[in-house]
């Protein structure tokens, strides 16, 4: 799954973040930038590279 975004710009995860950008990734997670529609601010959300956009 290395090289490849799990999620794109614009997705909305648990309808609360919102992805501006791919920051990068690591051995077992990605790092997006996000808006916390909550909080409304930018976030850093790590993803662990196992979950799918379909599951």
């Amino acid at each position: 799954m290395i090289g490849k975004k799990i999620h794109s710009i614009d997705d909305l995860i648990d309808n609360r973040y919102k992805i501006l950008s791919f920051a990068g990734e690591g051995g077992m997670q990605e790092v997006y930038c996000a808006l916390d529609q909550v909080l409304d601010k930018k976030v850093a959300l790590k993803v662990p590279n196992t979950i799918s956009r379909n599951s």
